[in-house]
């Protein structure tokens, strides 16, 4: 093959492309690698050394680990998105219960003295001292749940019921994701019920 001082065979080992490339473009050709060009008999010789190769296979692995980092990153943020989820459901549910029992407790302190022969009066006080209680307890949600005191009496005790329904889809503590395959997360019924008994 005749070659013109101005024309060289340039090979491009990263990408194996072979062809042909004047000799005024060969800088800009060789920008983007490292390559070395020596001058022998009007002719030019480039070749492409280990360091231009050892860039290509870099490059290439990097690309292979995007790929999977975009496969797995998913996985990995649903089974994230589910821990924080989940327990933030559970912190939830603890803190309700609690709630109520506290709410049952502080109702028991209400001495029925205090309302002699106004048994209505009596069962109001109870019935507000529970609430108030319940209250003050989850001050830290921005949406206060139901609070509902009743009695249960059968021919031997009287029990006090108190019960707790907290309005999860309208006031979630975090958003409530749809994942395909997974479903709702986190996925928990609505209202949000927690409950206390106590005899009095």
């Amino acid at each position: 093959m005749n070659m013109t001082e101005n024309q060289a065979a340039v090979t491009t080992i990263v990408t194996g492309e072979h062809r042909l490339m004047p000799w005024s473009h060969f800088y800009r050709a060789a920008d983007p690698v490292r390559v070395y060009a020596v001058r022998e008999s009007g002719f030019a010789t480039v070749s492409c050394v280990r360091a231009c190769t050892a860039a290509g296979l870099s490059g290439r692995q990097k690309g292979a680990a995007a790929i999977e980092f975009a496969l797995v990153f998913p996985l990995f943020f649903i089974l994230f998105y589910g821990i924080v989820a989940y327990s933030l459901v559970m912190t939830l549910d603890q803190s309700l219960t609690h709630a109520a029992a506290e709410g049952a407790r502080a109702a028991v302190a209400v001495d029925p003295a205090a309302f002699p022969g106004d048994a209505e009066a009596y069962k109001k006080k109870i019935e507000e001292t529970a609430c108030a209680t319940v209250s003050g307890a989850l001050a830290w949600l921005s949406n206060p749940p139901e609070c509902k005191s009743e009695f249960q009496s059968d021919s031997a005790t009287t029990t006090l019921l108190v019960t707790l329904k907290y309005p999860y889809a309208s006031a979630p503590l975090v958003p409530v994701l749809d994942f395909p395959l997974f479903g709702r997360i986190p996925d928990v019924p609505d209202p949000f019920v927690a409950q206390a008994t106590i005899r009095i």
